[in-house]
């Protein structure tokens, strides 16, 4: 252990050679914002109204929830998995339902909700783990959209230059073979959420470093020109190709909400050349244009009210609120109250996008599957590192079907887990959710990046089948060739790659 530690805390000096303690630039000459009242009658009315509507659905579940509640009554839940029937996902879907079997059962009292479900976890969970994070600033490219094929290659070391705010921890007890783990949270989020300071305590919990990307202007982060916008993955492959570089080939990527958007979107732009070990995306769309059709109309009545809303707080409200003058018109952005409006009213017209909904549009850049056409589903082909979404059924912000569970079954390295219940991020568990907390997405992401680092660096599909079985263990034609017996973690890497060139060939 004292050799993990020591080695960790010279990869973490490697990564601060190549980082700066403070912001690496100087913003002068910036003239204030004027300020914005988001307590008007006019901008607070759609939160309003979206009260009112839910009122009588958040009613009736309340109902059921109590009755639940006091009758003790049990939940059975059915979960599907969509993926292309290879023997590496065969072998990573065996983890998973391993996994699941370990995971107590949803919360009895708000299964049968989704907005229960999402509200629940979010309310009355707390402020999450206690974590140690050390802010290091990374020079990235300004980047500017569209993101494009080549996106995700963008790289720092010009002049117009931006700067991201990644915030790592190192666990106490570290494991020199546990992969290390990037999270990209949620929309408008950070470091501070409460779902990523717990993933980050599960994460050391099993020896693993955890580095959280914080997006562009949030978190009251300066920005020289160029705002965080969904569509952008170069700030995700400067971040992973540091740690890479400072920490081995053991990069895991999880991505929750809108990071797991760019998550996916990053595995299927990168491709190949992704760096990473295994990629996560929780509650997440693969074609964000599905979300505009009827089967989102729910969701912009009820929730994307209260969401937008503190948009506008921190995007017109921020630090960099004076950048957004020359470009956007504020009126407009103030009168939004669904996602889709806020977009169209400030992130295309500040990007250049044409629209959310066009060819090139600001959805079709960010998502994995595009629009959910041919040429959309190509670039989900494109995945070449095992990527996990997981998705509820009953989200009631990002609708299941923007998952695509089709294509899923086509792009060869995508496994989908669909639960019938949990909202959106949410998963409460057993019958005292805060007990458990969101282990369920935090502990099925974390098994499913063990599983597929244990398998990455060999060739699982050859000729006699996955180099592993279901427990992890070398399969006895490659134990053969490989003279060795029943191996764990480093051992089982370092083994079967002997015994992968050993063994039969594909």
């Amino acid at each position: 252990m004292a050799d993990a530690k020591a080695a960790n805390e010279d990869a973490f000096a490697k990564l601060c050679s190549k980082t700066s303690t403070d912001y690496p630039f100087t913003i002068i000459n910036r003239p204030p914002a004027p300020p914005v009242n988001t307590k008007k009658i006019s901008v607070l009315w759609p939160v309003l109204l979206s009260t009112l509507l839910a009122l009588p659905s958040l009613v009736y579940a309340i109902i059921i929830a109590l009755w639940r509640y006091a009758t003790h009554s049990t939940q059975t839940e059915t979960c599907e998995f969509a993926h292309a029937d290879t023997p590496r996902n065969r072998l990573l879907v065996a983890r998973l339902r391993k996994s699941l079997a370990a995971q107590p059962p949803p919360t009895n009292w708000c299964a049968h909700s989704g907005d229960l479900g999402t509200l629940v976890p979010f309310a009355t969970f707390g402020e999450g783990a206690p974590v140690n994070w050390r802010r290091r600033w990374l020079r990235v490219a300004r980047a500017p959209a569209p993101d494009g094929v080549d996106g995700h290659k963008r790289r720092g070391g010009k002049e117009d230059d931006e700067a991201v705010a990644l915030d790592i921890a190192l666990p106490e007890q570290p494991r020199d073979d546990a992969p290390v783990i990037l999270v990209l949270h949620g929309l408008n989020g950070g470091s501070d959420e409460p779902y990523v300071r717990d993933l980050a305590q599960a994460a050391h919990e099993r020896g693993s470093v955890c580095a959280c990307l914080v997006a562009r202007g949030l978190m009251a982060t300066p920005v020289r020109a160029s705002l965080f916008h969904g569509g952008r993955t170069s700030d995700v492959g400067a971040a992973v190709a540091l740690l890479k570089e400072s920490f081995g080939d053991r990069v895991a990527l999880i991505g929750i909400s809108m990071g797991g958007i760019v998550a996916a979107n990053y595995a299927a732009r990168s491709g190949i050349h992704s760096n990473l070990v295994a990629c996560c995306a929780v509650s997440a769309t693969l074609c964000s244009e599905i979300v505009l059709r009827p089967i989102g109309d729910r969701a912009r009545r009820l929730w994307h009210p209260p969401l937008t809303l503190e948009l506008k707080k921190t995007f017109l409200g921020g630090p960099n609120a004076p950048l957004l003058y020359d470009k956007c018109n504020i009126n407009e952005i103030m009168a939004t109250h669904t996602i889709a409006a806020f977009d169209s009213a400030l992130v295309c017209p500040f990007n250049g996008y044409a629209a959310i909904d066009c060819e090139g549009g600001y959805y079709d850049d960010m998502s994995a599957a595009g629009r959910g056409d041919d040429r959309g589903f190509k670039r989900l082909a494109n995945v070449h590192t095992p990527t996990f979404v997981l998705h509820a059924k009953d989200d009631p912000i990002v609708p299941f079907a923007s998952c695509l569970p089709e294509a899923c079954r086509k792009a060869g390295h995508v496994v989908l887990l669909a639960t019938e219940s949990g909202g959106h991020a949410g998963w409460p568990r057993s019958r005292r959710p805060t007990d458990h907390r969101w282990g369920f997405m935090h502990g099925l992401c974390l098994d499913f990046v063990d599983g597929a680092f244990a398998t990455k660096p060999f060739r699982v599909d050859s000729g006699e089948g996955p180099v592993f079985d279901a427990d992890f263990q070398i399969r006895p034609a490659y134990r053969a060739a490989s003279n060795r017996g029943p191996l764990h973690q480093g051992a089982v890497r370092r083994a079967a790659a002997k015994a992968a060139a050993r063994g039969p060939s594909s």
